[in-house]
């Protein structure tokens, strides 16, 4: 059966149905009792099917049409635009830098005006969604969202989805209601009471990573530094699929008010467009109004607002084709898109707020969010993010944020570990368990308590008692064709020095005098040098060792050595004289 999403069809919409096995244990991090929401299960024959696009029937009195209940009241709103928002019009300030060091908020959202490359990001100019399709393929498969019932639509294609797009009756309707109504149409409405008009539909949840997309597209920069999973996930393939997403809603889109899974923070550029949000800052009192409002039975018939006594922690935004949106863990947020849209964007987590990151997931495990809908492999990531802390405490290499949320993530580490059914998250541990730099996990959440405890009584600052190991560097000539050839010299450098070096392997200075004390005379007794070490080489270029006798191994002789006759003491002193 499908899962209709009744109560959180609005809350993860299509940009979480990515399916994700994770069973989570956390349940007991919390044990606020609410009532629990109910879920639908629909039949194939009741989910609207991709063909089924022009049999939408909405009441029209005179006023504009909207595909979904809440878009006036929304739009109605007069709310504060830059209440909770930090406006930055030189994006280049804009760094992981400033924001751990508070010259901005990360627990505020940003806005940039600026031009992408600014922040360090890379986006295509003018993508369409035809241009989407013709890289990723036609055939490849999408979750579209029918925007008046929220509901998945089966079986559609990037293909299918041009053809909506493009779709001339569609586009009319449009037409009609930016620019107004025509008579004829308005005669029609007149005898009928009704208009039929195309479904609205949204597509959200388009992860492009391991697509021809990804080439042309890079996150901003203090984004790829403060990521969780580029910092501590160990493999490449496994990657959670998260960080990059296509969106491509017609207009009209609306998507109800909702906070992004896993307390996940999300950067947000419009290509082509324009979208307007609702913003409702996470107070401890405004994420229990919204709370409440999911476990409601007719919680798809109330307008969020309407249900907080004050509008201080409101506002309203309007983001233009250009720039650039950052929406930090936990805010809760409605958007309406007027005209046909294409989004870049991306969900991530990172440790400037990790407390409002827990306690978002603590709200999916209390009110029994479906897994398909959460964070893909979020314990695991967490277990690997708390293995990367521990290194970064013992190096000092942490903010003051950093330090006033691991608490919280070792809290979290501690429960989840001593209850692991997880299958991501209990193969992290034995990951972990097996690697010959830890001893165990246990330990691992021993030493993080151990330099937190440090750190508040010592202040911010590397651990003098970790012994810190030499790092090998690999220098690769400049030239780029030596990384494609097979033949090259790896130089290994040391970035770190002895003092001093063992006595076993200290340079002897006085080897040359050993050589030179050789007596000619004891030429027949086999000459070894200290050590215990084979010098051959060496000895054999020495001038005074030409008349001594060696004995070469017969593994090192590159060419045979032929005998040569012994010759008497006499033959030697006429040598020695010159005579023959």
């Amino acid at each position: 059966f499908d899962l209709s999403f009744h109560h959180y069809r609005k809350i993860y919409a299509g940009r979480f149905l990515g399916v994700s096995l994770i069973e989570d244990v956390s349940s007991n991090l919390t044990s606020l009792p609410l009532a629990q929401p109910t879920f639908t299960t629909t039949t194939g024959t009741n989910v609207a099917k991709k063909n089924d696009v022009h049999s939408v029937t909405v009441e029209d009195e005179g006023r504009k049409v909207y595909a979904n209940r809440h878009i006036p009241r929304f739009l109605e709103l007069s709310l504060s635009s830059h209440h909770h928002l930090q406006v930055i019009e030189n994006g280049t300030s804009l760094t992981a830098v400033a924001l751990s060091q508070g010259r901005y908020d990360p627990t505020v959202p940003i806005l940039v005006t600026d031009k992408p490359n600014s922040i360090g990001m890379t986006v295509p100019q003018n993508l369409t969604i035809r241009d989407i399709a013709e890289m990723i393929g036609i055939d490849y498969p999408v979750s579209v969202i029918d925007v008046q019932h929220q509901e998945e639509l089966e079986g559609w294609t990037l293909g299918d989805l041009v053809e909506y797009f493009e779709d001339e009756e569609r586009l009319m309707w449009v037409r009609e209601q930016q620019c107004g109504t025509t008579k004829r149409r308005q005669r029609k409405r007149a005898q009928t009471g009704t208009v039929t008009s195309p479904k609205v539909l949204n597509q959200i949840s388009l992860e492009f990573r391991h697509t021809p997309l990804a080439a042309m597209v890079k996150s901003p920069q203090f984004v790829r530094s403060i990521d969780w999973i580029d910092a501590a996930w160990p493999d490449e393939s496994s990657k959670p699929q998260t960080q990059y997403y296509c969106l491509t809603s017609t207009a009209g889109c609306y998507t109800d008010f909702h906070v992004d899974f896993g307390g996940t923070s999300v950067w947000y550029h419009v290509l082509t467009g324009e979208k307007h949000f609702v913003l409702i800052s996470p107070t401890t009192e405004n994420l229990k109004v919204y709370e409440d409002w999911l476990c409601r039975p007719n919680q798809s018939d109330l307008f969020l607002p309407d249900l907080f006594s004050t509008s201080d922690d409101l506002q309203k935004l309007v983001l233009l084709q250009s720039q650039t949106l950052f929406i930090p863990a936990g805010w809760i947020h409605a958007v309406y898109t007027p005209k046909d849209s294409v989004v870049i964007g991306g969900n991530f987590l990172h440790g400037l707020d990790i407390e409002k990151q827990i306690d978002v997931h603590s709200l999916e495990v209390r009110t029994k969010v479906p897994q398909k809908f959460r964070f893909p492999k979020y314990l695991a990531l967490s277990m690997h993010v708390g293995v990367w802390y521990l290194r970064k405490l013992q190096e000092g290499n942490v903010c003051q944020r950093e330090c006033q949320g691991l608490p919280c993530l070792l809290d979290a580490l501690i429960l989840w570990s001593s209850v692991a059914s997880d299958p991501y998250l209990v193969k992290a541990m034995d990951d972990i368990n097996a690697s010959s730099e830890f001893e165990s996990v246990e330990t691992i959440l021993k030493n993080i308590q151990n330099e937190l405890d440090r750190i508040n009584r010592h202040g911010i600052e590397p651990n003098p008692t970790v012994q810190k190991k030499p790092k090998l560097r690999l220098k690769l000539p400049n030239e780029s064709n030596y990384l494609s050839s097979s033949k090259f010299r790896i130089k290994l450098k040391a970035s770190s020095k002895f003092s001093t070096l063992p006595p076993n392997l200290k340079k002897r200075k006085n080897f040359r005098e050993e050589l030179d004390g050789i007596n000619e005379g004891e030429g027949d007794e086999e000459w070894k040098p200290s050590g215990g070490r084979s010098h051959c080489t060496s000895v054999l270029n020495k001038p005074s060792m030409k008349k001594s006798k060696l004995s070469i191994p017969r593994t090192m002789r590159k060419t045979p050595v032929p005998s040569k006759k012994k010759s008497s003491a006499r033959q030697r002193l006429m040598k020695k004289c010159g005579m023959r």
